[in-house]
């Protein structure tokens, strides 16, 4: 016995013809004759008194059909409650702090104006952090810095984008049209905490060169570090956007650094099992429109 028995027993009962049900149901009569023949066999009863060409449920027909009649109601239930979840596309965001400084509450708005049923909830961390709750099913996608070295993550790479080193304008290197990165680095560096994106980005490149410059700050924060060296504290490596977004006066300068070119891109990523899901989709498009 399966649904597809019920759905043409219950048909015929509300018709009392065969005939009519096969019609009203866009199935050949003797598959219809067949379904009923397979239900009655599975069940040990008969449904219908058949007399003169004509059918008429029986008591026991009577019976079954308000239990079919509750199975089926229960399964246009189901239905309607699962496609209503599906229209949800509930998201847990997570973001690292270089893109909740820059882009994260314009990319928020706009999922909220254009799904405005849908709830979306946000969690701030560095890029290790992230991914690691996108493999424990903690979060449906991250937005960050970089790609992911996990097999089961699927990375896409949103743009990229240059690292600058900025200096107050009250510092000598601001007064230089180019320094070299010898220059850079005699400065009191402010730099992002390590597991930070421009943090590893920056560590690689000196380690690749042999150079171990001490950080006299180390920060989670990138305003913070943006006003401290504002007030002629320290240099520091950041993403132009956040200096642009944060510096509020010209008390900031970048600076153009001789044969130095550092870049980080944009990622969203997320488990390779939820990349059809409609809301990662969805995510991933407004993402794409704002940064581009």
């Amino acid at each position: 016995m399966n649904l597809r028995h019920l759905m043409i027993f219950k048909q015929v009962a509300k018709d009392g013809s065969v005939t009519l049900a096969a019609n009203n149901l866009l199935l050949s009569q003797p598959a219809v004759s067949r379904s009923l023949k397979e239900l009655e066999t599975e069940l040990k009863i008969s449904l219908f008194d058949r007399a003169a060409g004509k059918i008429h449920l029986n008591q026991a027909g009577k019976m079954i059909l308000a239990k079919a009649t509750a199975v089926l109601s229960l399964i246009d239930d189901i239905s309607e409650i699962s496609h209503k979840l599906a229209q949800q596309n509930n998201l847990r965001i997570g973001s690292t702090i270089t893109v909740a400084t820059s882009l994260l509450s314009q990319i928020i708005k706009t999922h909220e104006q254009r799904y405005p049923d849908n709830k979306v909830t946000v969690q701030i961390e560095n890029p290790g952090d992230l991914e690691q709750k996108i493999l424990n099913n903690e979060l449906d996608l991250a937005i960050g810095e970089g790609v992911s070295s996990y097999d089961k993550i699927t990375s896409v790479t949103i743009s990229e984008y240059d690292l600058v080193f900025i200096c107050s304008v009250n510092n000598p290197l601001a007064q230089k049209e180019r320094v070299t990165i010898d220059d850079v680095l005699k400065e009191r560096l402010l730099l992002r905490e390590k597991g930070s994106a421009i943090r590893d980005t920056f560590d690689n490149y000196l380690a690749m060169r042999n150079l171990n410059p001490e950080a006299l700050w180390t920060s989670v924060n990138s305003p913070s570090l943006i006003q401290a060296v504002s007030e002629n504290l320290g240099v520091s490596l950041l993403a132009p956007d956040i200096v642009r977004q944060v510096r509020t006066n010209d008390a900031v300068k970048i600076l153009t650094v001789e044969n130095f070119h550092l870049t980080n891109s944009m990622s969203v990523i997320f488990r390779n099992d939820k990349a059809n899901q409609p809301g990662v989709k969805e995510m991933i498009a407004i993402v794409q429109e704002i940064v581009q």
